[in-house]
């Protein structure tokens, strides 16, 4: 077999993003499960509270609510009343005076107006205790109204959504205990390779241990996807067939690791256009040109190739993007920002996505350093690095530059 020119039938990353997300069908079915089991789960249907936030009127700080158009000029009101937290009686603010309140107890009826205690001054007198305010105070300060935060039926998280802790803490809010959740997206894995063994084993001459199942399982499982093991097969066409069939009664999509580069022993490719369809192929990224995508029996299939580190780029730069569209229905393309580099770096016809380390000078400003090895059979750099930036084709970049950081985060 004649491999292809550098360079020839290359698709750019945008292009075949573009492709792979045009007609992605999202997986049908969701369940309800409790909030405590919903982190990293992604909402069926649109949130909607049944109240407001706060359900009552509450000050904001520890102080002394009144009303201010009835403060007289010496600015000094008896205290003749108490409003803690918790208490559920509802009073009216007592006629020329002021209560004693603290963060989160309702507002007084007739009140307009809480003043920190630090900006107060109490004074005993004979008959009790008087506080002397400050003079510049404003209406509704320090004063949380009915609604502030959210709304009666107002919609508080949509459909599609991934929950995260502060997101299932705003469902608290509003006394929501159950979510409906999208059914977890399960995807098979499958690597491919004579020379792959399992950590754990010894190791003979001319094998490597088997770390794309474990990193791509992990990555998975982070996203809220489920993960199933599709097996290790050598670098047989029937053997491939087989694992390829029994993944694709039991997944929503495959990924597989090896196999659909130019090699005369890289069957992958073949046999899932023998099982169904290639309908992408080699990508102009580095690392991670020998990528494919296609479909086994109409279950998507994604072709990461063999080495480690080009897994781990093309999983996150095109590979992800997709997974969620399949779990969501929804584009969740990944979003960059501009930071400046301490290095020189020059890409060839494919852009290139490097590992970096997002740092700051001693003035705070950040900037980006550059692992030494980009080479794409040097997996060391991405557990060094804190994230990816990119490099358009055909590009000199120099200290100084910015370039577009995607961070793992």
């Amino acid at each position: 077999m004649n491999a292809a020119k550098p360079g020839v039938d290359l698709m750019p990353v945008e292009q075949a993003l573009s492709r792979l997300l045009s007609d992605v069908q999202a997986v049908k079915g969701f369940e309800t499960v409790r909030l405590q089991q919903a982190l990293g789960r992604f909402l069926a249907e649109d949130q909607i509270s049944d109240i407001n936030v706060p359900g009552f009127t509450n000050s904001a700080m520890d102080g002394y609510a009144l009303d201010i158009d009835k403060l007289p000029a010496n600015r000094t009101l008896p205290l003749v009343q108490r409003c803690a937290a918790g208490d559920t009686a509802v009073i009216r603010l007592a006629e020329n005076s002021c209560a004693r309140i603290f963060t989160g107890a309702a507002v007084p009826i007739g009140a307009n107006a809480v003043v920190m205690q630090e900006q107060c001054e109490i004074q005993e007198k004979e008959n009790g205790y008087c506080v002397v305010f400050p003079e510049i105070i404003e209406r509704e300060q320090n004063i949380r109204r009915v609604g502030l935060d959210i709304e009666q039926g107002q919609t508080v998280l949509k459909a599609g959504r991934q929950l995260r802790p502060q997101d299932l803490a705003l469902l608290s809010s509003v006394g929501i205990y159950k979510a409906p959740v999208k059914r977890k997206l399960k995807v098979a894995i499958l690597a491919n390779g004579d020379e792959l063994i399992e950590p754990g084993q010894k190791l003979s001459f001319g094998q490597i241990y088997n770390s794309n199942h474990m990193m791509l399982m992990q990555l998975l499982e982070k996203q809220g996807f489920s993960s199933c093991d599709a097996g290790t097969v050598a670098d047989d066409p029937q053997h491939i067939r087989d694992a390829l069939l029994k993944a694709a009664q039991e997944a929503d999509c495959i990924i597989s690791c090896g196999g659909v580069s130019v090699g005369e022993e890289d069957h992958v490719k073949s046999v899932v256009a023998e099982l169904g369809s290639i309908d992408l192929w080699r990508i102009a990224i580095k690392p991670g040109k020998p990528f494919a995508f296609g479909s086994v029996q109409g279950v998507p299939f994604l072709g990461l190739p063999g080495n480690p580190s080009s897994a781990f780029v093309t999983f996150h730069v095109i590979a992800l993007p997709f997974l969620l569209a399949l779990q969501t229905g929804r584009e969740h393309l990944p979003t960059g920002i501009p930071v400046r580099i301490d290095f020189t770096h020059k890409t060839t016809i494919r852009e290139q996505f490097l590992y970096v380390r997002l740092d700051h000078e001693s003035d705070g400003r950040a900037y980006l350093s550059a692992f030494p090895q980009q080479n794409s059979g040097v997996l060391s750099g991405s557990a060094w690095a804190s994230g990816l930036a990119r490099v358009p084709p055909e590009k000199q970049v120099r200290p100084g530059d910015k370039l577009i950081y995607y961070p793992f985060a």
